[in-house]
């Protein structure tokens, strides 16, 4: 899936893809690089950091999905005791998944 906001790359949280498919991505991803041949994939740099076992941080999470980011570091900064009064949230998440609606709680 491309990242409208960030044009980066990334896996899709729903698939009908098969594991093995992701696997076969990672092979030739790695023949690529062993056999020093350049391809136009554009991965943000989160995806390196996990393959190299590095933490990725907020400002990794920011590269991919900016506008999520802005949203996690403003719910961060808000110090008071009325936060979910103000903030109104449930802390639910809805997901078009292939035409329907899912959400999880």
């Amino acid at each position: 899936i491309i990242r409208f906001q960030s044009r980066f790359l990334w896996f899709s949280e729903f698939s009908f893809e098969h594991t093995n498919n992701y696997n076969l991505i990672g092979v030739l991803c790695g023949l690529a690089i062993y056999n020093s041949t350049i391809v136009d994939i554009n991965f943000p740099p989160a995806l390196y950091k996990k393959l190299l076992k590095k933490q990725v941080t907020l400002t990794d999470f920011a590269k991919l999905h900016p506008t999520r980011a802005d949203s996690l570091r403003q719910l961060l900064a808000y110090n008071e005791p009325d936060f979910e009064d103000v903030m109104c949230l449930s802390f639910s998440v809805t997901r078009d998944l292939f035409g329907k609606l899912r959400r999880w709680t």
